[in-house]
C-alpha cells in the first residue's frame, strides 16, 4: 500500500470513528496539529493519549466535523490532502471551510505527524519540503 492509499485509510478510519485503526497506523510519538490548532493556536496532540484526547474534545464540542477530500498527492514521505471541512452545529447550521492537511510518514509507513492548514500554499510548501531536501 503506497502512502496516498495509507492516507485514504486514515481518513476513512477518522470518519468512522475508528480510533484503534488511527492509533495502529501512527508512531507511538505521533504529533497532531488539527485544524482547531490552526484556527485557535493551542497545543499539539502527542501519542495515543493525545489522539484519544483530540477525538474526545471533538465529541464534546457538540459539533460534527466531516472532511471532504478533493485531492491526495504523495511527495516523498509526505502526503498533501486538499479539500474542505464541513462542520455542523447542534442547531443544524452547516459551515464549510477550505483546508489542507499534510501527513508525514516514517519509512515503515506509520504516521509521524499531521498538520492542518487553512492556507493551501503553506500546506503545499510543507508537503514539498521532503523533495526539496532530498
Amino acid at each position: 500500500m503506497n502512502l496516498a492509499e495509507r492516507t485514504e485509510t486514515l481518513l476513512i478510519a477518522y470518519q468512522a470513528g475508528d480510533l484503534e485503526t488511527l492509533i495502529g497506523m501512527a508512531e507511538p510519538d505521533v504529533r497532531l496539529a488539527p485544524l482547531t490548532t490552526e484556527l485557535q493556536p493551542g497545543p499539539e496532540y502527542i501519542g495515543p493519549e493525545g489522539l484519544k484526547r483530540w477525538v474526545r474534545e471533538l465529541a464534546e464540542s457538540g459539533r460534527e466535523y466531516q472532511p471532504a477530500v478533493t485531492g491526495i498527492e504523495q511527495h516523498g514521505q509526505r502526503v498533501l490532502v486538499t479539500g474542505s471541512v464541513y462542520v455542523s452545529s447542534p442547531g443544524g447550521a452547516l459551515e464549510r471551510t477550505d483546508a489542507a492537511w499534510v501527513f508525514a510518514f516514517a519509512e515503515d509507513g506509520r504516521v509521524r505527524w499531521m498538520r492542518a492548514y487553512l492556507d493551501l500554499d503553506a500546506a503545499r510548501s510543507e508537503a514539498l519540503a521532503d523533495e526539496r531536501d532530498a
